[in-house]
Formats: structure tokens, C-alpha cells, sequence
């Protein structure tokens, strides 16, 4: 054998063989791209099936004749129904132009498949539980049929429309109709003619403290590390300051020190308030 002839072997293939092959290679080639085309799934899909959650939410607290009276729905979310209807509705009828990215978080929308979005209305409700339980954002996978990183997000974004709704309005400094509003209120009250608002300090336990941060959180009286509120609120509960963050070992005048309660006044921004102190005229007053 030649070196020409080496390695060629000839096949005789007829049409019939011909045409079965060629469609085997194009089935392949399709069933290739097809692969290629299609995602690979990190886990495994779990099918929730929220439109039956949200009616069984309904039926249990908003429903006309719901199944749990309204002291339940207080007791259990830490706030009546009618306060938690008026921040859903609040965050829905919000109106910016760019709209927030936290307020399109609660916009209900079709999905890829056809479905409607989880609503406004479970979110906040996943939210509320947190807050009044201090639960784990897993725990409501079951009954709101709502995934962790679902009830995760929810919490954060409703944390920022929450500062967008009502912080300008309450939590704002006082301004000088409202110290003499206030002074007013005080003394047809409780017959103190020049008291303006109240302050006080109050101690949030920390219970995930980390160990290394113990001692500078913790203090003698108390029995867990805490984090400090510096509250100011008139005498109808409305919060005019509040200062929150400083670690459970410093005292109220520690706080008061670190506070930006009397920055206006160090400043010369407090609103012009004539007072009486002693007998004496003062001018300013925060």
C-alpha cells in the first residue's frame, strides 16, 4: 500500500441512510442551540401561591365580616387596621417624577410568567410582622406564601418610603407658632404656664450585641447591652427630636453632650420665642 492510499476508506451510503443521518445532525444542532439558549437554574423553583394567601388574609382581617375582630389585628401587628390601611395607601398614591426606586417595589405588575406581582398590601404586612415580632424574614414564607429575599427587600424599602412620607412632617423641628401652640397646650393642661416639651432617655435591649462591643454597650443596671433613645415630645406625644444610636454604657448628660438637640441655639438658628425666666426677658428659645 501506497502512501496515497493510506487512511482512505470509502463508504457507499445510500439516499435512504443519506437523508436519516442528516436529519440526526440537525436534531443535534437544534437540540445544541437549545441548551445553549436556556438558563441554568442555580435552584430549585418553588411555586407559592400567593393569590390564595392574600385571600386568606383578607378573610382574616379586612374582609367586612372578618374572621378576627379588630383588637386582634392591633394586638398582633402593634397598630390598628386603620393606621396600617393609611401607610399602604400612602405609599401607593405617592407622586414623584422620577418615582423612587422603593415606591416602584410596591407597585403591583405582571411578571415574565403572566402573574400579578406579589401586592402592596402583603408586603406591608410581612414588614409590620417583622417589627412587631422581631422575626426572621423566613417565617412567613408559609402563610404569606412571600420569599425571604422578597420579605428582606420589602423591609427595606418600606423603611425608606416611611422617611420619605413622614419625616418632614413628623419629625420636624418645631417652628415658632408651634412653641407657642405648645406652651398653650402645657398650661391649659397641666397649668404650667412657660413648660415646652419633655426629655428623656430610654435603653433598646440589643440582643445579637457582638461580644466584643458588650462592654461599651453594657452598664452596671442594666442586664444586656442596650442601645440609648434620646426622645423630646410635648405633652400630646408628638416627637419633635429624636437621637438614637449611642452605645448603653454613657449616661443622659453623655448623650445630651453628643445630641444635636441645642445645635441651633449654639448657633444663633433658633426661632425668636420671647419667654420669661425669673423675672427675666429672654429672646430665644428652641
Amino acid at each position: 500500500m501506497n502512501q496515497n492510499q493510506i487512511g482512505r476508506t470509502v463508504f457507499y451510503i445510500d439516499e435512504e441512510s443519506d437523508a436519516f443521518y442528516f436529519q440526526k445532525a440537525i436534531e443535534y444542532h437544534e437540540w445544541l442551540l437549545q441548551q445553549e439558549a436556556q438558563p441554568q437554574l442555580t435552584h430549585t423553583p418553588i411555586f407559592r401561591d400567593r393569590e390564595d394567601a392574600e385571600r386568606r388574609l383578607w378573610a382574616d382581617y379586612f374582609d367586612d365580616h372578618c374572621k378576627y375582630p379588630l383588637y386582634y389585628f392591633r394586638r398582633r401587628f402593634r397598630m390598628s387596621r386603620n393606621l396600617f390601611l393609611r401607610i399602604v395607601n400612602d405609599i401607593l398614591s405617592y407622586t414623584a417624577n422620577p418615582l423612587p426606586q422603593y415606591f416602584h417595589f410596591f407597585i403591583s405588575r405582571l411578571d415574565c410568567t403572566g402573574r400579578m406581582s406579589i401586592s402592596a398590601l402583603m408586603k406591608c404586612i410581612a414588614v409590620i410582622r417583622q417589627f412587631a415580632y422581631g422575626s426572621t424574614t423566613d417565617a412567613f414564607d408559609e402563610y404569606l406564601q412571600m420569599s425571604e429575599h422578597t420579605a428582606q427587600d420589602a423591609l427595606f424599602f418600606f423603611n425608606m418610603c416611611i422617611i420619605e412620607l413622614y419625616m418632614p412632617k413628623y419629625l420636624r423641628k418645631p417652628t415658632s407658632e408651634d412653641v407657642v401652640n405648645i406652651q398653650q397646650k402645657h398650661n391649659n393642661v397641666h397649668g404650667f404656664s412657660r413648660m415646652l416639651e419633655s426629655i428623656d432617655c430610654m435603653h433598646w435591649e440589643w440582643k445579637n450585641c457582638l461580644v466584643a462591643w458588650q462592654g461599651q454597650y453594657g452598664r452596671g443596671d442594666k442586664k444586656y447591652p442596650t442601645i440609648i433613645l434620646e426622645a423630646v415630645a410635648s405633652q400630646d406625644l408628638w416627637i419633635w427630636h429624636a437621637y438614637y444610636g449611642t452605645a448603653g454604657a454613657n449616661n443622659d448628660i453623655n448623650v445630651l453632650d453628643n445630641s444635636p438637640l441645642f445645635d441651633d441655639l449654639l448657633d444663633d438658628l433658633a426661632h425668636a420665642v420671647p419667654y420669661v425666666v425669673n423675672a427675666n426677658n429672654v429672646d430665644r428659645l428652641t
